[in-house]
């Protein structure tokens, strides 16, 4: 199934479950972050190479290697464009 039908299940389930969800994040544990970008934002550093940054934030966080990647390229345009 798709992670839509996952994250749908968990997100009828948080409070039996005693998670907490910020957008399309979820933990057993509050989250101090608003979503990927704002991850990338606290803990990648754009002196680092992509693969440096993808192996911190997936120390972070359990992220496949797919979605940390494609969220330190959303975070690198994003502070090309003045989107920081």
């Amino acid at each position: 199934y798709s992670k839509y039908i996952y994250a749908a299940l968990v997100r009828s389930q948080l409070s039996e479950l005693g998670w907490y969800r910020n957008n399309t994040l979820f933990s057993k544990t509050p989250i101090p972050y608003k979503n990927l970008i704002d991850i990338c934002r606290q803990l990648c550093d754009a002196e680092f190479s992509n693969s440096k940054n993808v192996e911190i934030l997936q120390q972070k966080i359990w992220l496949t290697h797919s979605v940390a990647s494609d969220a330190v390229y959303q975070w690198r345009i994003a502070n090309e464009s003045g989107g920081e």
